[in-house]
């Protein structure tokens, strides 16, 4: 799940970017069991201790991406190499086992936490999400195999207009050779007519 600039500073982004995308879903879900956060296990949004002695409140400052390794950075040259690099760009990342952990648990929770609403509003706001995300231009009602044959039908006459592209040229062609083939005989025919 990839998680939009907006929520980066936040201290649950993965939760906020989803909520954003399924709200209904996403509160029943949360309604159910509370939805993991980023550290120590999925049970807070920030580590109790970082392995440099930084206050963990500090990682607050930097996008979620990189979080995880500042908390295990060894140092404060490395630390603070991470705010200098990474605070004001809410889309970076640092590659991390503690960031993929909280990735995986926070995706296991979304498709294994049960939805306690009624099916007819699951479908509802399936649908609704369906036409944001495809579009209201009657594409979505339409069935693969219409789209096929639509793309069919398509190159068809696409094919039939570069037969008679080519079949045009070829009697343009011809008749240009003709011409040629004239013009040429002419100056054959007239070569005699202008020697000296």
């Amino acid at each position: 799940m990839s998680t939009d600039k907006h929520y980066s500073y936040n201290p649950n982004p993965l939760m906020d970017e989803y909520t954003a995308a399924q709200p209904g879903h996403a509160k029943a879900q949360a309604s159910v069991t509370e939805p993991p956060k980023l550290f120590d296990g999925g049970t807070r949004d920030l580590p109790s201790v970082t392995a440099s002695g930084i206050d963990p409140n500090l990682l607050m400052r930097l996008p979620y991406g990189v979080r995880h390794a500042a908390a295990s950075a060894p140092d404060l040259p490395t630390v603070h190499g991470y705010f200098d690099e990474f605070a004001g760009h809410p889309g970076a990342e640092v590659g991390h086992d503690g960031l993929r952990d909280a990735r995986n648990r926070f995706n296991q929770w979304a498709r294994e936490t049960p939805d306690p609403r009624p099916d007819d509003v699951q479908a509802a706001e399936a649908d609704a999400l369906y036409t944001q995300i495809a579009g209201s231009n009657g594409w979505p009602t339409k069935t693969m195999q219409q789209r096929a044959a639509e793309e069919a039908d398509r190159n068809r006459q696409r094919r039939e207009l570069e037969d008679s592209f080519t079949a045009a040229l070829r009697e343009e062609g011809a008749a240009w050779a003709e011409r040629n083939r004239q013009v040429a005989d002419r100056m054959r025919e007239s070569n005699g007519l202008f020697r000296r």
